[in-house]
């Protein structure tokens, strides 16, 4: 038998297809500190080794807030040093996409005042967005998008928030859950229910001692959407841009192409519905669902179609592609329905007994 390693003209290696994935975790959360060095970036996983680099003097109120996100079981944490208020939109804008939950060590006011010019501006929407979080011990009654706000005077404890957002891995079947409720490991407020009726009203989240623990009582951002459904529409969005942005690099074409483009959202939103982030009980409403494109009406759902994916897909056919997108080479329009999930935060039973 021969030794020659035949391979050196014939070389053959067929191993099976491993599919790219698509990271569906966004365990790190950015914390934008006055304090330290300007330019200064570390990433932490745990509080020994934050306080081992950032335990001096320099450092009280970075500290603070790392110990409570930590205490609260979060997972990573992105310091950015020497941001002061001139210099807070622009590192906004220019973190990763995946960096979703910033918080930041100065002023409530300040970090309020981005999240409302960033909720006016146009151009940011889909997979840019960010959740802001703050903190503050005064009535606030504006209603912001993208804002999660703590009532506590208790500094860094808006870092609660943070903590809890770190954990949801929508890999993991039912991760998506209310945030109302979640037991925290932070000094509690005194329990007014006044107070706590000013903080739901106005969409704050507040620590309060009920059925022997601390916890988290509200749940939604300041303009009344639910922070965990809005927190992971994000994300959906952003896995689904990649999953799309990997199948068109396989060169689509024709029908079968929007088929696969499809199938590749059907397969994506199949996770959602896993995590507990869609819901499988719900219908669309009591109108269809119309849209007009390239001068003529579709209809993308009939009322009262129940959703029991959790989700609904319509796409307009491709012979009816008008010219100027065929020009542009594009997918007809795809129209997505979801169904979210519905957190349960009161129950109200009447009867008699006779």
């Amino acid at each position: 038998m021969s030794n020659i390693d035949i391979r050196r003209f014939v070389d053959i290696n067929i191993i099976h297809n491993a599919e790219t994935v698509v990271n569906s975790t966004r365990d790190t959360v950015v914390l934008l500190t006055t304090e330290g060095t300007k330019g200064t970036v570390n990433v932490f996983d745990n509080i020994v080794d934050l306080l081992d680099t950032l335990n001096n003097s320099s450092y009280p109120n970075t500290n603070k807030y790392a110990s409570i996100y930590f205490n609260n079981g979060g997972a990573k944490i992105k310091v950015i040093e020497g941001i002061q208020q001139a210099d807070l939109a622009t590192t906004i804008a220019s973190l990763d996409i995946t960096e979703i939950v910033v918080a930041y060590t100065g002023e409530y006011d300040d970090i309020k005042s981005v999240a409302k010019t960033r909720e006016a501006d146009a151009t940011i929407y889909g997979i840019n967005q960010k959740i802001l979080l703050g903190r503050t011990n005064a009535d606030d009654e504006d209603s912001v998008k993208n804002f999660a706000v703590k009532y506590s005077n208790v500094v860094g404890a808006e870092m609660t928030i943070a903590a809890y957002l770190s954990t949801i891995n929508i890999n993991n079947a039912n991760a998506v859950k209310d945030y109302s409720f979640t037991k925290e490991n932070v000094e509690q407020e005194s329990n007014n229910d006044e107070v706590l009726g000013k903080c739901l009203e106005n969409n704050m989240n507040v620590d309060m001692y009920l059925a022997s623990s601390t916890m988290n009582l509200g749940g939604n951002l300041k303009d009344g959407l639910d922070l965990t459904n809005e927190y992971v529409l994000i994300i959906l969005q952003q896995t689904i841009t990649e999953k799309l942005l990997n199948l068109l690099t396989e060169k689509l074409a024709g029908s079968s192409g929007v088929n696969k483009i499809k199938t590749a959202i059907s397969s994506e939103l199949g996770r959602y519905a896993n995590c507990g982030y869609l819901s499988l009980d719900k219908s669309w409403g009591s109108k269809d669902k119309n849209i007009v494109y390239n001068n003529k009406t579709y209809t993308v759902i009939e009322a009262n179609t129940p959703l029991i994916l959790g989700y609904h897909i319509f796409v307009v056919p491709l012979n009816d592609l008008s010219e100027q997108d065929k020009a542009l080479h594009k997918c007809p329009p795809v129209y997505l329905i979801l169904a979210d999930r519905y957190g349960i935060r009161a129950v109200t039973i009447n009867g008699e007994v006779i």
